[in-house]
């Protein structure tokens, strides 16, 4: 299985689910790392906090 996004993405919190984030926050996809399966842990960095976060993908949709 294929990630959902990809280096370079930008997205926004849609449903925090672990990461404390509030609904609406915007960042950048920096690395993507395959979890056991077909999980992977999605690294976003966020302008507010200047450092890269995991987040799950059903934490986060792509802007289009």
């Amino acid at each position: 299985m294929n990630p959902l996004f990809a280096i370079a993405d930008l997205v926004v919190v849609s449903s925090p689910v672990t990461s404390g984030y509030d609904i609406g926050e915007i960042g950048l996809v920096t690395s993507v790392e395959r979890m056991a399966g077909s999980h992977f842990i999605y690294w976003v960095l966020f302008g507010k906090e200047k450092e890269e976060v995991p987040m799950w993908e059903v934490e986060i949709k792509k802007l289009s």
